[in-house]
């Protein structure tokens, strides 16, 4: 049986990532992939390649000859796809890697949930030369830098102001300008299991608000129950289980964030894969061990 683990990126939160692997997997070997031969996470691997985490093709060639059995990361964004179609070629899983794709992009994330008739904030794509009728929420298309890239803009002084920033920090060079919604987000962490079925794990309400200058200002989540009897339960249940069973996802760790207006509409408005996403995962609730368990049980 396979045994050892993939881990692309060695930032600081992937040290907290070896440790729970070790400690249940503890006879399994840690290949960590980073471009950055200094990175934190170096000395606490077994064996290090020192590549691109986002370079495919050439990860497949490094790894064709290794006994894996699972790739992670602590990354979120496009690493996410890199650690997808990678366990696609381990044969641990077989995601839909065509649907997977459109979950880095917000537009394409927005366009993914028209076609299936998911409630969704419309998502263009826009030039600086723009006509601002109204309040709207521009961000880069594909992010480098989470919340730091978000901006609301009330006049086209302030669209104009934050245009470049926001699109030096998008992979595509593409900024996306969508509806304003006032209201509040969730955060939903959670795994499918082999029956295809999104488990909830943990729920969060972030404490975010638009600062003066139209930046985000996030203060932390505050974690909550989300029972049946929520209001946005079946609408966000649907969302959950038609994105996992559009994109075959099995045994996979998956952090969904749902903006919910003030009439309470919920509308999926970003999926990270893995252990993508905020801090959570150190300072409150250890997805990463809750996952390792759960896998122990099924694979074993």
């Amino acid at each position: 049986m396979k045994s050892n683990f993939l881990i692309l990126k060695g930032s600081k939160r992937t040290i907290f990532l070896i440790d729970k692997i070790r400690k249940y997997y503890p006879e399994a070997k840690i290949i960590l992939i980073d471009k950055n031969k200094s990175c934190y996470a170096r000395q606490y691997s077994d064996f290090f390649l020192n590549c691109d985490a986002e370079d495919f093709k050439l990860i497949k060639e490094k790894i064709s000859k290794r006994d894996i059995f699972i790739c992670l990361t602590r990354s979120s964004g496009q690493t996410g796809l890199i650690a997808s179609k990678i366990n696609k070629y381990l044969g641990f899983n077989n995601p839909n890697i065509k649907i997977i794709s459109n979950f880095f992009s917000c537009y394409k994330l927005a366009s993914l949930c028209k076609k299936n008739n998911l409630e969704y904030i419309k998502t263009s794509y826009v030039k600086k030369k723009f006509n601002l009728c109204s309040p709207v929420v521009i961000k880069s298309d594909i992010e480098k830098i989470g919340k730091k890239n978000v901006f609301y803009v009330n006049n086209t002084e302030k669209f104009i102001k934050f245009y470049d920033y926001v699109k030096d920090l998008s992979y595509n060079k593409k900024v996306i300008v969508q509806d304003y919604i006032a209201g509040s987000d969730i955060t939903l962490l959670g795994y499918a299991n082999n029956n295809g079925r999104f488990l909830i794990k943990r729920a969060y309400k972030e404490i975010n608000s638009f600062k003066k200058n139209g930046g985000i200002e996030h203060k932390g989540f505050v974690p909550f129950n989300f029972l049946k009897s929520n209001n946005n339960y079946n609408a966000i249940r649907k969302v959950l289980n038609k994105i996992v069973s559009k994109s075959n996802l099995r045994l996979v760790p998956i952090n969904f964030n749902f903006r919910i207006s003030k009439n309470k509409k919920s509308y999926l408005n970003e999926i990270n894969l893995y252990f993508g996403g905020e801090n959570l995962i150190e300072k409150d609730f250890d997805f990463i061990s809750d996952f390792l368990r759960f896998l122990k049980l099924t694979k074993n």
